[in-house]
């Protein structure tokens, strides 16, 4: 693999850790913007 190649991955899976870390909260404080029912999990 080309060291560009190692770069843009290690970059690719940096910015997937912070989608998720953003899509977390999802339980707490954004919760009040999405609608669910917590009995229906």
């Amino acid at each position: 693999m080309l060291p560009t190649q190692l770069v843009n991955m290690q970059n690719y899976q940096a910015a997937s850790t912070n989608k998720i870390a953003l899509l977390l909260p999802l339980n707490g404080q954004a919760a009040i913007f999405w609608p669910h029912d917590p009995a229906g999990l």
